[in-house]
Parts: structure tokens; sequence; C-alpha cells
């Protein structure tokens, strides 16, 4: 709804203005930038004057994205990779880090880990509703909830655990409602990934495995996925993405980061949307690993380093160095 969304962002700015009159903001770091919430930050944030940082998940084990302007194709580095140059590139630094990213790639991404904690959370919250009864809750809705998880799971399941495929292509899918694919997907989304996939595949002569987003809830999506693979004679894997793609010919993706794990293993990726490591060479890449993103684990109680504290303040001035 456009009118709730203008409201919600005229309450964000007026609450953020009132306490900057208050306390004098200097910086605000937020998530994503692309929502509402986002938007109505860097709205206000532009017209005060205050510095500001983006955050995103990088899926890479200890390490987080953060940008002044924004993520993803929104970002400044997308538009501006020359500041790459201002890093020295140390490859013992770089060597060092992909053994480790090596030895923990196939340990599930932040999005499963975060998900599993809510879903606990939420299991707690709702017993205490139950016994406490307060606030009012919709048996209907929990029960509804738990029988469209166990369907999934079901679902998900009954998928190949084959693991010799022979030559194919790998299409590893993204949430369907991510903010990358609505954003920056070159107005794709999964079925039509789905359509150039199945094309391209045809005309290469190769099979087209496709991974589901393993933190992907919407079942109607899924059951569409389990029809359309009978007809369009895919196969659905649920196998390890390290494993599908070291075992395959080419990848294709909208602009996931799987795309930048591919390139980590030296294979031919296909970006159908816009994506920053699409245009990034291999030197490029490596600094933008150690050097731009930053070494914050995304899943983690652990105090931030006062070190990378203030290397997010200074990218919140536009300084980019070591």
């Amino acid at each position: 709804d456009i009118n709730k969304g203008k409201n919600l962002a005229n309450i964000i700015a007026g609450n953020i203005y009132d306490l900057y009159k208050c306390y004098k903001i200097v910086n605000i770091w937020t998530w994503n930038g692309s929502d509402t919430i986002g938007l109505a930050i860097k709205q206000i944030s532009k017209i005060l004057s205050i510095n500001t940082c983006f955050f995103e998940i990088s899926n890479l084990k200890g390490k987080i994205f953060i940008d002044p302007i924004g993520v993803n194709a929104q970002s400044y580095i997308f538009k501006n990779k020359k500041i790459l140059e201002n890093f020295e590139l140390n490859d013992n630094l770089y060597n060092s880090w992909f053994s480790s990213y090596k030895n923990h790639i196939n340990s599930p991404i932040p999005q499963v880990k975060l998900k599993q904690k809510l879903n606990s959370i939420v299991l707690i919250d709702s017993i205490m509703i139950i016994f406490f009864g307060w606030p009012k809750i919709d048996y209907n809705s929990v029960v509804g909830r738990i029988i469209k998880k166990i369907k999934m799971r079901l679902i998900k399941k009954n998928t190949s655990k084959n693991t010799n495929f022979g030559k194919y292509i790998f299409l590893p899918l993204q949430l369907n409602e991510d903010s990358q694919v609505v954003l920056n997907g070159n107005h794709l989304n999964n079925e039509k990934a789905i359509d150039y996939c199945v094309e391209y595949a045809s005309t290469k002569k190769l099979k087209l495995i496709v991974k589901p987003h393993p933190a992907e809830t919407n079942f109607n999506f899924i059951n569409y996925l389990k029809n359309r693979c009978i007809s369009d004679n895919f196969i659905i894997s649920n196998n390890y993405t390290s494993e599908l793609i070291e075992k395959s010919e080419i990848i294709i993706t909208i602009n996931s980061t799987v795309g930048l794990q591919a390139i980590l293993e030296n294979k031919e990726v296909i970006f159908l949307g816009k994506s920053l490591y699409n245009f990034l060479d291999n030197t490029e890449l490596k600094k933008y690993i150690c050097n731009y993103l930053i070494d914050i684990e995304y899943v983690s109680n652990d105090d931030i380093d006062i070190i990378h504290i203030n290397k997010i303040i200074k990218r919140s001035q536009f300084i980019f160095n070591d």
C-alpha cells in the first residue's frame, strides 16, 4: 500500500529529525537501504547531512558488505569500482582467507541460521501465549504455518539425491522476494530465469540442475517448481551448492552471491541481472574480498573490534583505504 508506505516513511523521518535535534546524530547505520525504512533514512540523512552506512550479507564467512550509499547495484562501489585501486593486494592474506573459506564452504548460509534461530524464538513465544493468553492468537494461523512447514519439508525431501548428473548447467535460485532480484534483476524473476535456462541448456545440449534457495518459504513456488521440472525436464537438487558448482559446466544466476562463489572456483558464470561480480577482474575481486568487505561475522554474538568500527566510520565518510 503506497499510502501506508508514505506514512511509515514520514514517521521514521520525523523521529530521526527529533533525535537529531536532541543528540546531533553524525552517523546512521542501517540494513540494506532498499525498503521503506532504508529509503526514508537515506532521504532524511541527505537533508540533514548525516553520514550513512548500509549493511548487507556477503554470504562469505567472516565478511560483511558495508557501503555509504546503498547495497548491490545501488552501492557506491558498484558505480565506482576504481576505489579498489586505493587498496594494496596482499596475496598471502587472500590465500589464507580462501583456505578458510574452502574449509567452511558447506556451512549453512546466514539466512538459514537466522531463520532457525527465529523459528525457535517464535515457538517459545507461541507456547507463552498459549499458557498466559496474551496477546490474542490466531490458532488457525499457527496450525496453518505448522502444516505448511511440514509440506515444505516433504517437498524439499523429494528432490534428487544423485551426485552424478553428467554435464549440466547449474541455476541457483534466489528468494522470491529478494530485493536484489526485484531491484537489480533486469525485470527477471525466478520463473523467467528458469525460462532462459531451459532454452539455453537445450541449445547447449546440457542438463539443467535447479536448486531452490535454502531459506525459501514460498510453498506455492516450491510446488510450482516440482510440477515444472516434469514438464520442462530439469532436475531439482538440494545437494551442497559447492558440489553443484564444482561439477557444473556453466553457472547461470540472476545476481546471487553463488555467482561469486563460482568465479572463485574459476567457473564460467552468466549473470542475468546487475551484479558487481560481473565487472571485477581477478585482482579487483581479491581486493574486494580482503579489503572492501569488512571482517565481521553476520551470525555472531561476539563484540565487534574497535578497528572494524573505525573502518565503518571511515566508510561512511567515503574514505576508502587500508
